[in-house]
């Protein structure tokens, strides 16, 4: 967008700067041929031709004051004069925009009047008789050097591509959503066969029973071996002190002389 946009103020320079001296030049300058002097309808019927073969691509002129009213400014246009007129550094724009249901992107670049278009644009006594005789005296006239006189903006339709960008983003997230479970489900399937089971087999060796297949316990296994290696060491703390105990209490049991 912001190329074609570039592409039209090139094509609106050209107009302003070599073509319409040059139709002053062999035509005299009470002359005006607004199909080869006027920037707006040059740039516009080029981008018109430019649109057959390129229908995303809409470029609009617009202007609070037109003197063709199909460029009067939209709402959304209203509200981007009053944003480039708060600071006059700001010479460019870009963003998404809804209008009509519908998804743009747009591009816009605002356009001072000059020197050389107040005599189109200034007064009405001034101007070209053929453009008055097109456009009548009502729109398009009392600009001075330096108005923001209109808006050139290039839109791109982008619904269907942000739609597509969403549905994508919906099946990766879904797709990775169940890869994770699928991942944390053979974890725990792999920690269950490494870790618990293996866990079991040594609870039943230091409590010196099988443990029962399905068998619920106050605790995980974690518990049961901690309270199964306290009884292992207070088994071995009352061996170590021998005979010096008296007596020496093993659980239920009371170890004496032999």
């Amino acid at each position: 967008s912001e190329v074609i946009l570039q592409e039209v103020e090139a094509i609106r320079s050209y107009v302003k700067k070599e073509l319409r001296p040059k139709m002053y030049e062999l035509h005299g300058t009470d002359t005006f041929i607004i199909e080869a002097m006027s920037t707006t309808y040059v740039s516009t019927n080029i981008m018109e031709r430019f649109a057959e073969s390129m229908p995303n691509y809409i470029y609009r002129r617009a202007s609070l004051n037109p003197h063709n009213p199909r460029n009067l400014a939209d709402p959304f246009e209203e509200e981007m004069f009053d944003w480039f007129e708060e600071d006059r550094e700001r010479s460019f724009w870009k963003g998404v925009v809804k209008k009509n249901g519908e998804s743009f992107f747009i591009s816009m670049h605002p356009d001072y009047i000059g020197p050389a278009c107040i005599r189109c644009h200034g007064r009405v006594e001034d101007a070209p008789q053929s453009l008055v005789d097109r456009y009548g005296t009502k729109g398009g006239f009392r600009f001075q050097v330096g108005d923001l006189t209109g808006i050139n903006s290039v839109a791109i339709p982008v619904s269907s591509s942000l739609r597509a960008a969403w549905q994508g983003s919906l099946v990766l997230f879904l797709i990775t959503f169940c890869g994770s479970l699928i991942l944390l489900w053979l974890l725990n399937l792999l920690f269950h066969r490494l870790v618990i089971e293996r866990l079991g087999v040594m609870l039943s060796l230091v409590a010196g029973k099988k443990k029962e297949k399905n068998a619920v316990g106050p605790g995980d296994e974690l518990d049961v071996l901690h309270a199964s290696l306290g009884s292992l060491r207070s088994y071995v703390r009352s061996a170590r002190k021998g005979s010096s105990l008296q007596p020496n209490f093993i659980g239920d049991y009371v170890v004496t002389r032999p």
